[in-house]
This record gives C-alpha cells, sequence and structure tokens, in this order.
C-alpha cells in the first residue's frame, strides 16, 4: 500500500494506493487495484473490477508553444507587410477572379 500524492508523466496502478494521482498524459488503474484518491490526467483509465473512490478531472493537452521568431525574422516580416501597404492597389483589369460586366449605357435621341 503506497500512501502520498503521485505525480508523474504516467501513473499505472497494480496495487492499492491512498493519495491523489496527478499525470501529465494517463493514469490507468488495472483490475483489482485501489486507489482512494483524487485523480487528475488528460486520458484516466479506470478497469472493470478496480476500486476508485474519488474525482476524475480530466485536462487538456497543452498546445506545444510556438518558440519567439529571431529579431532578423521579426524585421523582415515588418518590411514585407509594409511593402505590401504602400503597393497600390491592384486594377480591376488585371484582376484573375470574375466581375460582373458593367452595366450599358444607351444613347437614344428622339
Amino acid at each position: 500500500m503506497l500512501h502520498g500524492k503521485i505525480r508523474a508523466r504516467e501513473i499505472v496502478v497494480y496495487g492499492t494506493v491512498q493519495g491523489n494521482l496527478d499525470a501529465a498524459e494517463r493514469v490507468e488503474i488495472k483490475k483489482n487495484a485501489k486507489v482512494i484518491g483524487d485523480l487528475r490526467a488528460q486520458r484516466p483509465v479506470i478497469e472493470d473490477e478496480a476500486y476508485f473512490k474519488g474525482n476524475v478531472e480530466t485536462v487538456r493537452a497543452e498546445a506545444p508553444k510556438a518558440a519567439p521568431a529571431p529579431p532578423a525574422a521579426q524585421s523582415a516580416a515588418a518590411a514585407a507587410s509594409a511593402a505590401q501597404s504602400s503597393a497600390p492597389p491592384a486594377s480591376p483589369q488585371s484582376s484573375s477572379s470574375p466581375q460582373a460586366p458593367a452595366p450599358r449605357q444607351e444613347n437614344r435621341k428622339g
């Protein structure tokens, strides 16, 4: 029997634990195991015939944090956006997207 809090990336319980289980990824309580305490994990698994008494909190996986761009890349991105904002807008004739035809004007004398 284990008394105390367990904190790890993955936890698999085959025996008896009295305390909280906190895993970054997975907690698995096997058949005939006994856990009294709270469980916190991304993927909690409690097999049939396992004994569990406590609260279960399922946590979301954290998205990997993007590394900050080096200063040279930041200045190049800023220069590219400045060049785009100072460029004249494209003329309607040069656009490759289809456009509605211009309305006809009729000259009637009469």
